[in-house]
């Protein structure tokens, strides 16, 4: 960048020209003007364009595939939920009665064995007793049915 100057002009005494009542006119009898403010205008970008490719039918028998497996989920999960609940399905439905259960005697089958497969896990003493006084005292005969309620 370069500079140039210019020498002012002088007057005869080696000063600067200065016309100090022409300046002064000049300055107070101006009109005031602002500088006009910068107008900005503020436009919202287009919006991008994307055009929508409809799924493919392979895409939508994915999806309902993906449905279907949902729903057995949970159809399988809120059945063993009811199961562990040990509920009936449906309100409606009356309580279970008690089950019968037949065992059929083999040789060399005792009391005590009968009663072990009758009820697993339980004691076994208050069966054997129920089933002597059932029997009032007879033995076990192999093949004999013995019927039993729960």
């Amino acid at each position: 960048m370069a500079a140039v100057m210019t020498p002012a002009e002088t007057s005869r005494q080696g000063h600067p020209k200065t016309d100090h009542s022409s300046r002064h006119d000049q300055q107070c009898h101006r009109p005031v003007r602002s500088a006009p403010a910068p107008v900005v205008r503020v436009t919202a970008a287009p919006a991008p364009t994307t055009r929508r490719v409809a799924p493919s039918p392979a895409t939508y028998r994915r999806r309902r595939f993906a449905a279907a497996l949902v729903v057995v989920g949970m159809l399988a999960m809120a059945g063993k939920a009811g199961a562990a609940l040990g509920g009936a399905s449906t309100p409606g439905t009356p309580p279970r009665g008690p089950s019968v259960v037949t065992e059929v005697v083999q040789p060399g089958d005792t009391l005590w064995s009968i009663a072990q497969r009758l009820a697993p896990g339980a004691d076994p003493r208050p069966i054997v007793d129920q089933l002597q006084r059932a029997r009032h005292g007879d033995e076990l005969q192999p093949g004999e049915k013995i019927v039993w309620q729960r």
